[in-house]
């Protein structure tokens, strides 16, 4: 029960914002019921095993980590039906028949497809959207450390997509996505001192200019402008 509950139905990656607090004493409902109609006999033990994973059920439905995983899951499914990450608009319609059928919806079936349609419209648009947005940011973060031995300067972008993620003003959401994550990635190598400034600095920061095809000062004008919005 626990496991299923942890391990199977927080992974559902469409849910009404209530859901994570109103699962379990919704399923504690049903197994009393089916105890009272005589179809069950242990609803107790197994409302008491339900409540006791109750928290790690709702911090695994909740968990930023969970969003990232099933986004970095689509986009690479995205990828294999030969659909660019900087194709917005093909990769947000990918990703909703891509979540619809992980969460096991029937998109041939009208009155699915027009309750899916009434969930989008409610607001989860914006979300998957917003979702789906950072995490091409930071997949394309991601292609270009594959340069490095270790993973100290992807880390370091983990942290700063992170940080701007959870920013009230929503920054990484507004401007250019690819130009985001070549300013991020420019940041993590300039405080990791592999970017110096004057006469013999070493060609990264040209390597970063010419893979995400931005001129440098484009480039160090965002990181400026980025660096307002990091703590020191």
């Amino acid at each position: 029960m626990q496991r299923c509950l942890i391990g199977h139905l927080a992974q559902n990656p469409i849910f009404l914002d209530d859901w994570p607090e109103s699962a379990v004493p919704i399923l504690c409902r049903f197994l009393s019921r089916m105890e009272a109609s005589g179809s069950l006999t242990n609803a107790s033990e197994l409302i008491a095993a339900l409540k006791q994973a109750e928290p790690a059920f709702q911090e695994a439905a909740a968990s930023p980590e969970k969003s990232q995983a099933i986004f970095r899951y689509i986009l690479m499914k995205a990828k294999e039906a030969g659909i660019s990450i900087t194709d917005i608009d093909a990769s947000f319609a990918f990703a909703v028949k891509e979540l619809a059928r992980m969460a096991g919806i029937d998109l041939d079936n009208k009155e699915v497809r027009e309750r899916l349609s009434s969930l989008l419209d409610s607001g989860i648009t914006e979300a998957f959207s917003s979702r789906l947005c950072v995490t091409m940011i930071f997949e394309r973060c991601e292609d270009f450390c594959k340069r490095f031995k270790d993973d100290t300067i992807l880390e370091h972008c983990r942290r700063i997509v992170t940080i701007l993620s959870d920013h009230p003003t929503a920054p990484l959401l507004r401007g250019d996505g690819v130009l985001w994550s070549a300013a991020i990635v420019y940041a993590a190598c300039q405080d990791e001192d592999l970017i110096r400034s004057g006469k013999g600095a070493p060609p990264l920061g040209q390597e970063i200019s010419f893979f995400f095809g931005f001129e440098r000062a484009s480039i160090r004008n965002k990181v400026r402008a980025m660096r307002a919005l990091l703590p020191e």
